[in-house]
This record gives structure tokens, C-alpha cells and sequence, in this order.
């Protein structure tokens, strides 16, 4: 029987061994280094994508600051303009003491237009009020909402993978509360635009209560606002 002699020092400095394993190594290099190159390239991109959603969190801050303030300074204007009438705003009449029309106009500014006055029918102290009502809320969230379109196009993706479950915690708690805040403050402008609060007095209460109900779900929201950079963003680095 033929013997075959095997030489494996032989094998090893062979020319076709060196060029399978220099083969070998640099696709595994390649492959490596192609990986490593794209999971940065990947992180890079989710944490762009968190800026992203940072910048949409400080936006609807400010939306919400300047919302929070003119709703506080109108609110208290509405609800005593409200608290003169009875009724259905367009067929009754308004009525106030001759000595507190200066001081009706002062608290009703803006709110009336084409304001008029005449001496009340069977009353000596008293003025009849006529005008057009304008109650006008000059802020973007009485027509828009508090948006989400970042966080929901980042949970759409795989950065989630890779980013700290604290943070995803955190950031969904934050679009909660605004969801709720803008689920709220939808009635209020349903009622707002539909002229719910005409219709009568318990229509204007129910009106003002909602209104209550949106700022203070907004105070709650700014609060939390507040605490975004120190909890938040930290736990997201």
C-alpha cells in the first residue's frame, strides 16, 4: 500500500495556505471593520435623533409657557364678562350699575366690540350693554396641539435598541401628559369654536370649567418641563 507522507510545517508556509488565510483575515477584517463603522454610523444617527425629539420637548415648552399665560389673563376676563349675562348671549340683555361702567369696560377689554349703552327700562341706576362678543384666544394651541411627531417616528425605528430604558420611560411619560393636555384642551376648543358658551349660563360654566381643567393640566405639564434637562436628558446620554 502506497504511504502518504503529510508535512504540516510544510503546509502552513505553502503559498496557497498563506493566500487562503490572508483571504480569510481581511474578509473577517472587512467585515469587522464594516460593522463597527456602521453600528457609529447608527448611534450618530440616534442621537441626532434624540436632539430631534429634545428640540420638539423645548417647542411645545414655549408654546405651552405662552398658551399658560394668555389663557390666565383671559380666563379671568371671560368669566366676569360672564358672570353680567344671562341667557342666551345673542337675545338677552346685559345689565350693570351706572357707577361700575368704567370698570366693566376696563375688565371686558377687547372682549366686546361695538359697545353700546342706554338707560335701563324701569331702572334709575342701571345700564343696558349691547355688542357684539369677541372672545379671541391669540395662541397656537387654540388651533393646533402640543406635537409628537418626533418621539413617534423615533419609536418607529430600531433606536430603541440601543438607547437606555430609563430614557424611553422618561421621554414616554412626558408625551403622555402632553397627549392628555391636548385630549383636554381639544374639548375646550370644540366648545370654543362650536359657540357652546352662547347658548346659556350653564353652557358658560361648563365652558369656564373646562378652561380651568386645560390650564391646570398645563401647569402640571410645564412643571415637568422643568425637570427635563436634570432627569430627562441625562438619563439619555
Amino acid at each position: 500500500m502506497a504511504r502518504i507522507n503529510f508535512s504540516l510545517k510544510k503546509f502552513l508556509i505553502s503559498n496557497w495556505f498563506i493566500t487562503l488565510f490572508s483571504t480569510m483575515l481581511g474578509v473577517f477584517a472587512g467585515l469587522y471593520l464594516s460593522n463597527y463603522f456602521e453600528a457609529k454610523k447608527f448611534k450618530a444617527a440616534q442621537r441626532e435623533a434624540l436632539e430631534m425629539i429634545k428640540k420638539e420637548i423645548r417647542n411645545n415648552q414655549e408654546i405651552l409657557i405662552e398658551y399658560d399665560s394668555i389663557s390666565r389673563l383671559k380666563i379671568e376676563q371671560v368669566a366676569y364678562f360672564f358672570s353680567k349675562t344671562k341667557g342666551d348671549l345673542s337675545s338677552s340683555d346685559m345689565l350693570i350699575h351706572n357707577d361700575s361702567l368704567a370698570s366693566f369696560k376696563q375688565k371686558t377689554k377687547e372682549l366686546i366690540d361695538n359697545m353700546e349703552t342706554e338707560k335701563a327700562e324701569n331702572s334709575n341706576d342701571s345700564l343696558k350693554i349691547s355688542g357684539d362678543a369677541n372672545i379671541n384666544i391669540q395662541s397656537r394651541l387654540i388651533v393646533g396641539e402640543l406635537s409628537n411627531i418626533a418621539w413617534n417616528s423615533y419609536k418607529q425605528t430600531n433606536y430603541t435598541d440601543i438607547t437606555n430604558f430609563e430614557c424611553i420611560t422618561d421621554i414616554e411619560l412626558i408625551y403622555q401628559l402632553q397627549d392628555d393636555f391636548n385630549t383636554i384642551n381639544e374639548t375646550l376648543k370644540d366648545q370654543f369654536y362650536n359657540g357652546y358658551w352662547i347658548n346659556g349660563k350653564e353652557q358658560r360654566d361648563e365652558f369656564i370649567n373646562q378652561w380651568v381643567k386645560v390650564i391646570q393640566r398645563g401647569s402640571l405639564l410645564l412643571q415637568t418641563y422643568e425637570n427635563t434637562d436634570d432627569v430627562l436628558f441625562k438619563n439619555c446620554n
